[in-house]
């Protein structure tokens, strides 16, 4: 029943025309709306004036052909797929920012170390002392400005520095190690410091 009421439509806006030019007529796909459509036959509107060519009313043509644009916006699949990406990216940035602390960590207790023992061997050299000499803490590092070679070092990683040696240390032993010293804690010692 709707179907023969939108050919009746159709047909009062249609003017019947000779066999030969009916068939002669080449009829195209319509272009989107938001085109705007070429100049043809089957797009022009039917003139009083003249039976040379069929025209069917745009409005209608338009009201009979279904849209088949896509709407704007994002499926449920593909703003799974985004986040899904999203955080896979911040885990990455996030365990790359940890290795990156972690290793800076350690090369600051490290330097801490090994400024520690170049005070140490600068004043056993400036004083003559022999290894087992007694060699105070607070001549190497104070927090008191002016009383001491450097100030109290801290390891970032909140490491403990182990301050039991109070003499000269012999060559190849720290004067301030620190208990991240093992691999598993975080391999906070020098690579070699046998000369140290």
């Amino acid at each position: 029943m709707i179907l023969f009421t939108q050919l009746a439509g159709v047909a009062q806006v249609v003017r019947v025309l000779p066999v030969k030019t009916l068939f002669h007529t080449r009829f195209r796909r319509l272009p989107y709306p938001s085109q705007k459509p070429k100049p043809h036959a089957i797009h022009q509107t039917v003139s009083p004036e003249t039976d040379d060519y069929i025209g069917i009313n745009k409005n209608i043509i338009m009201k009979l052909t279904p849209s088949i644009m896509r709407k704007s916006g994002m499926t449920l699949l593909e703003l799974t797929v985004v986040i899904l990406v999203l955080l896979s990216l911040v885990s990455i940035l996030f365990v790359g920012a940890q290795a990156w602390k972690k290793g800076t960590d350690r090369a600051s207790c490290i330097l801490n170390i090994r400024n520690v023992q170049q005070a140490v061997r600068g004043h056993q050299n400036l004083l003559n002392l022999a290894e087992g000499a007694d060699l105070p803490r607070a001549t190497i590092y104070s927090n008191t400005a002016g009383t001491a070679y450097l100030r109290t070092p801290v390891c970032p990683s909140a490491g403990v520095y182990d301050e039991t040696l109070t003499k000269v240390p012999a060559t190849g032993t720290l004067y301030l190690p620190c208990s991240k010293a093992s691999v598993a804690n975080g391999n906070h010692a020098p690579a070699t410091y046998s000369e140290w």
